[in-house]
């Protein structure tokens, strides 16, 4: 054997084997390792940004939100009007400084050199909103920032829109059925179309879908998971608030929308993808299809 061992027929050999192995792993793991036709995150993030208004601002905090909509501006030329600002970037103390001047294209003013509102010199967020308040519609794509409660503190507050939310101060949301009802209709028509729902939305073959769901390729550690359910959360949120909406209003047009909307989310789509808050919240929302709007005023259903 050790005469063989140092052979090149014998080092051959390994070769031979060890690429029939790795071909053989391969063929048995293509459908779990084949994304050539993957075009999930191009999607996410088009759907993001497509349906902002011009000259947005958009305060993005989470790696995918981040990643997909950098990109595909920085890389692709999409949406060149809109100002990206990742929350947690702002936080590191190089950024101000070495960003402001890029920055300053879109007009942007940072009132201090860094966003942390404890620190000297640093700002809070409500003081950012505050700066660039007059630059156009702001948008905040993730959570805020914890452990900053500057914004809710100081009369700020999001309304779901699509992937994201927008920035209103209290005395500007949306009030009024009317105008609650064309916003949220907006809203949901920003939001990406899932390939359960193409048959039943093809009206809105404009809108961006995210592609099938395979969970054989698309496992917990994935971040097309992770895309997947973020974006089927966001429909579930969009239509529960929507749902309280209707239910509280006793508007025609918003129980139309909150109907379809439910019917759509929880009974429309099989198979759904894992881990959503659809099976809790069925039981909550299935009165709505049952409210008259002709129906006194009374407790808002399914909260």
């Amino acid at each position: 054997m050790s005469r063989w061992a140092g052979s090149p027929r014998f080092a051959w050999l390994v070769f031979v084997v060890a690429c029939m192995i790795s071909s053989g792993l391969v063929v048995v793991h293509w459908d779990r390792v084949d994304h050539s036709s993957t075009w999930m995150f191009e999607e996410y993030g088009r759907a993001i940004l497509d349906p902002l208004p011009q000259n947005a601002t958009l305060l993005v905090n989470g790696d995918i939100n981040n990643n997909a909509v950098k990109y595909l501006q920085q890389c692709e030329d999409v949406r060149p009007d809109v100002a990206i600002l990742g929350v947690q970037q702002m936080t590191w103390p190089w950024f101000v400084d070495m960003q402001a001047a890029n920055y300053a294209h879109w007009g942007i003013v940072f009132p201090g050199s860094r966003y942390h509102p404890f620190f000297k010199g640093g700002f809070s967020m409500d003081q950012f909103l505050r700066a660039n308040l007059d630059r156009g519609p702001m948008f905040l794509c993730g959570p805020w920032k914890d452990g900053d409660p500057s914004p809710q503190q100081a009369g700020w507050t999001t309304l779901p829109f699509g992937l994201c939310s927008q920035i209103f101060r209290n005395q500007n949301v949306p009030s009024e059925s009317e105008n609650l009802f064309h916003f949220y209709q907006k809203s949901f028509e920003a939001l990406p179309i899932f390939p359960q729902q193409s048959e039943k939305l093809a009206e809105h073959a404009h809108r961006h879908g995210l592609g099938p769901w395979l969970p054989l390729r698309f496992t917990e550690e994935t971040w097309e998971y992770v895309v997947y359910r973020d974006a089927w959360n966001r429909l579930v949120h969009l239509t529960n608030v929507v749902s309280f909406e209707a239910s509280r209003t006793k508007d025609e047009r918003l129980l139309e929308l909150g109907k379809n909307m439910t019917d759509l989310t929880f009974f429309g789509l099989d198979p759904r993808p894992p881990e959503i808050a659809a099976e809790k919240l069925a039981g909550l929302r299935c009165d709505l299809r049952y409210v008259d709007a002709t129906s006194p005023p009374g407790p808002a259903h399914g909260v």
